[in-house]
């Protein structure tokens, strides 16, 4: 499994590869060591969101919402586990404040 962390004073955005889910990204309130779970999860599997995410940026709200249909979507289509793009993952981190990841995370995906 591959895994990066990425914070601010406010969120830790964590992302990577792993061989069970694919790819993954996950959004944790800080500080994050004083968390039971974050706050979203989004990895092949779906979109999970946990207690307290309603109280996240409304830029990550909305980025959440289009990925679950764009998953539901592929998933009618006939593909069981859809695929997260480095993008996505980007402007997740972004809308929570996190910028200058992209090197970062593409590398992950590579």
């Amino acid at each position: 499994m591959s895994r990066k962390e990425f914070e601010n004073a406010q969120y830790m955005v964590a992302a990577g590869v792993d061989h069970t889910t694919s790819a993954f990204v996950q959004v944790w309130r800080q500080p994050h060591g004083e968390q039971d779970e974050p706050l979203v999860v989004v990895d092949s599997m779906g979109v999970r969101l946990c207690p307290g995410y309603e109280r996240t940026p409304l830029g990550l709200r909305i980025l959440l919402a289009e990925t679950k249909e764009r998953f539901e979507l592929s998933r009618g289509r006939g593909v069981d586990r859809p695929n997260l793009d480095a993008q996505t993952v980007i402007l997740m981190a972004q809308s929570v404040g996190i910028e200058g990841i992209d090197r970062d995370i593409f590398a992950l995906w590579d």
